[in-house]
Formats: structure tokens, sequence, C-alpha cells
């Protein structure tokens, strides 16, 4: 089944008419950001690992890691579509997987069952589909 659009965060901050809906808002966002530090960490990093290939050599596998984890507790928590993800985090995020994938054969299964997480959400789907950088690295990505 295709994901649904997301029904709180931004959407509900730019609704909220009255101070009460507006702390509410403000409180499910702050509760979101914080299920989601280990996701964000690791999209914060997601970056410099593409850019350099001494930090990725470094980093990768503990950026992998964290990115996973912070993505089982998103899913668990219901956090993943969150406004808090910027399209570019998400795209950097996915080409990231790619290259893991790639890179990595024994790694390959977790990739796999970190897109099928992801595409059970609309954000994630939709930059999923939009982005011709990742539909690009998937022509060269293993099967």
């Amino acid at each position: 089944p295709s994901p649904t659009p997301p029904a709180c965060g931004m959407t509900a901050l730019n609704d909220a008419s009255d101070p009460q809906e507006m702390a509410a808002a403000l409180a499910i966002a702050a509760q979101s950001r914080m299920n989601s530090q280990r996701l964000l960490q690791s999209l914060a990093r997601i970056p410099h690992l593409l850019a350099d290939a001494d930090t990725w050599q470094a980093e990768r596998r503990a950026v992998f890691s964290l990115f996973r984890k912070g993505l089982v507790e998103c899913t668990a928590k219901g956090s993943l579509e969150a406004p808090i993800f910027g399209n570019r985090q998400i795209e950097d995020a996915l080409l990231f997987l790619v290259a893991v994938g790639k890179q990595n054969a024994r790694r390959l299964e977790q990739v796999r069952v970190c897109f099928r997480s992801l595409r059970t959400s609309y954000s994630w789907l939709m930059a999923l589909r939009g982005s011709r950088k990742f539909r690009d690295a998937l022509k060269e990505a293993p099967c």
C-alpha cells in the first residue's frame, strides 16, 4: 500500500489557529526531534562522507550503524514523517545507502531492509521517487 501524506508537523503548525493548538503542534515537533536524534546525527554526517574519500573510509561503518539504529527508532516511534528531515538530507541518505550497498556486499541486505523501511514513509518515498541523482546511482547499483 502507498503511504499517505503526513498529518502532523509543519502542516499542524501552519494550521494552528489558537495558542493551544500551536503549543500542541510544537510539542509534537519537539517529541519527534527527540525520537529522531540518532537518525539526525547520521544525516548530519553523511554529506561529509559523500564528499571526502578519507572521511568515507574512516567513518562509513559508524555512520551506517547510527543511521540503521536511528531508522529503527524513528520507524518504531512513528517519527519518520516528522518535518525535521530536509529533502537534501533525505537525498544524501539515499545516495549513502546506495554507495554502502555497492561497496560492501555483506551490507547489501541491511541496505535493502533500510530501503524497505524508508519506502513506508510518504516524505521519504517522494524524495526517493523525485531524485534524479538517486535514480542515476541506482543504475550502477547491484540488484
